[in-house]
This record gives structure tokens, C-alpha cells and sequence, in this order.
């Protein structure tokens, strides 16, 4: 029976492990979300701002170089939203792969208990046979 605690153990420890890295895998998306939120949000106001422009060089041409300042700096923070994008992606595909191995792991370790609790009836049955064996033996006699 030893055999089934240390396997019960492995597995405990197997399981806890694919929480944690659930877990943070949630967490991870949460913050991926976010990011593609603010990513969104600052597109249309750059999108909102080329409306503006367009509308302004026909009404007032001298205001086109303060849009085009406001353009260019809105265009720089969505480089750099989107650079963190890729990163949080990255990230979240990292910790995807982790929940994956930690769910391999738990499955081979709930596979391997199970042949062992199977091999380990299997024995029980045979000593049990080879007594009753022995007994009917002693009887016999």
C-alpha cells in the first residue's frame, strides 16, 4: 500500500500544481484583456482624430500641424500598446503551455495509479488463490 500513497501524493502534488498554474494563466488573461481593451479604445480615438483633421483642413487649415503633433503622438502610444500586446500574448501562451505539461502530468500520474491499483489486485488475488490452494491441499490430505 505504500505504492498508493506515494502515487496519491504525486497526484495530489500534480493537481495543485495545474491550479496554481491555472490560476495564473487567469490572471495573465485578465491583464491580456486589458491591454486589448485599452488597445481598441486608443484606435478609435486615433481613427476619431484623422474625422478631426479632415474636417479641420477644410475649415481651418492653420490648426492642421497641432493634429497632425496629436496624430503622431497618438500613433506612438499604439505602437507601444501593441508592443505590449505581443508581449502579454506571449506571455499567455507561455502559460498555456504550462497548464497543458501540468495536465499531462496529472493524467499519467491518475493512469499509472490506476494500472498499479489493478497490478496490485491482481497480486491480492493471487496470494488469496495460492492460500485457499494451500488450505484445500491440507484438507485433501
Amino acid at each position: 500500500m505504500a505504492f498508493k500513497f506515494r502515487l496519491e501524493a504525486s497526484l495530489r502534488f500534480a493537481e495543485q500544481k495545474m491550479e496554481s498554474a491555472q490560476g495564473v494563466l487567469s490572471q495573465e488573461l485578465r491583464v491580456l484583456h486589458s491591454v486589448q481593451k485599452e488597445y481598441n479604445k486608443e484606435v478609435k480615438v486615433l481613427e476619431k482624430a484623422f474625422d478631426r483633421q479632415a474636417e479641420e483642413a477644410m475649415r481651418n487649415p492653420r490648426n492642421l500641424n497641432a493634429w497632425k503633433l496629436f496624430i503622431e503622438t497618438q500613433k506612438e502610444k499604439i505602437r507601444l500598446i501593441a508592443e505590449r500586446l505581443a508581449f502579454q500574448e506571449a506571455v499567455v501562451a507561455e502559460c498555456r503551455e504550462a497548464v497543458k505539461t501540468c495536465r499531462i502530468e496529472v493524467e499519467k500520474y491518475k493512469r499509472l495509479k490506476e494500472k498499479k491499483w489493478k497490478e496490485f489486485i491482481v497480486a491480492e488475488q493471487k496470494k488469496e488463490q495460492a492460500l485457499l490452494d494451500e488450505i484445500g491441499q491440507k484438507i485433501g490430505r
